[in-house]
């Protein structure tokens, strides 16, 4: 037993503190330097596996990994207590584990909500001031005067003996399948007309004249669809998306046969609704050819992009795909 008196120095009463040398936290060692170096190649090739493949699966997977790597190595240092792997490793990785793990977990929260962001369609639509020389107001003279010197070419050329129709021959695409639910009606204007587009409630999808023949109401507007009919929402007549007659008048017993809407020849192919139009009002000469991978579902909608611009009705018809100009 010893005696500690104040004035002593003994060693046994002042035990000894090991002194750890001080070391900035910007000072990087070769370990963090090896670390950071690691990180940063890996986040390079996920970005050029990235760009390349356009995947965003793989810098969502190689983050997960990470994730779960580093939660799994925490697991491991809270199980093996007082080791010599606690010492090894645990003490010299706690600062770049923690790193890693908030940066991986931060990196799996912005993955998910890119790749959800970017599985949902994209549906752009650009106007026409967007595009082109009409936001030049500056050169507003120089592009009049080079309209009409085109203008003035093409009319030249033009031959007054042939002029084609209006509107191309062919099947003309109204509106996506998915825009006509069973049971409802939709109003769509196009080749210069004004068509009531309705999906009876067997699922067959009809096309009419939009306006009812008795008192040229819009039957689209508030109109109901009954079986295989729409109604109009004047008076209650109800047309047939077969043939377009009418099959009934609330308030008469007889139907007259002169009682008949304008049915359009359609289909519905490639999850879109077709009717046929033809300059000389000829029937249907040949099919809409489907696609199988559309009509089986394996492609999938993934947005598209529209640009409104001014152009004549000749060359905006002429993108549309499957048609007869003879």
């Amino acid at each position: 037993m010893s005696i500690c008196l104040p004035t002593s120095n003994n060693e046994s009463c002042y035990p000894s503190v090991p002194v750890t040398e001080f070391r900035p936290r910007f000072f990087l060692d070769f370990e963090s330097i090896a670390f950071f170096g690691a990180v940063s190649i890996l986040l390079i090739a996920s970005l050029a596996v990235w760009f390349r493949k356009h995947r965003l699966r793989y810098l969502l997977r190689i983050s997960t990994f990470l994730f779960f790597s580093v939660s799994f190595l925490d697991l491991l240092c809270h199980l093996q207590r007082n080791t010599c792997f606690e010492e090894c490793t645990c003490h010299r990785t706690a600062y770049h584990r923690l790193l890693l793990f908030y940066a991986s977990g931060i990196f799996i929260i912005v993955m998910l909500m890119v790749r959800y962001h970017w599985g949902r369609p994209f549906n752009i639509v650009k106007s026409e001031l967007s595009v082109g020389f009409s936001h030049l107001k500056e050169e507003a003279r120089a592009r009049r005067k080079g309209i009409r010197h085109v203008a003035g070419e093409r009319m030249a050329q033009c031959d007054p003996g042939h002029v084609p129709p209006v509107y191309p021959n062919g099947w003309i695409p109204l509106i996506e399948s998915k825009g006509v639910g069973p049971g409802q009606s939709v109003s769509v204007s196009a080749l210069g007309q004004r068509f009531c587009v309705f999906r009876g409630e067997g699922g067959q999808a009809y096309v009419l004249d939009a306006y009812c023949p008795h008192l040229g109401a819009e039957m689209s507007a508030g109109g109901k669809v009954a079986g295989e009919c729409i109604e109009c929402p004047f008076h209650g007549w109800q047309f047939s998306g077969q043939d377009g007659s009418c099959q009934k008048i609330p308030y008469s017993c007889k139907v007259p046969d002169v009682a008949r809407a304008k049915k359009w020849s359609s289909c519905e192919v490639n999850a879109f609704i077709f009717v046929w139009h033809h300059a000389e009002g000829e029937e249907p000469t040949w099919d809409m050819p489907p696609i199988d991978p559309v009509c089986r579902g394996q492609w999938k909608f993934r947005g598209r992009t529209a640009h409104e611009v001014h152009c004549h009705i000749q060359v905006e018809n002429s993108l549309l795909f499957n048609l007869d100009f003879s």
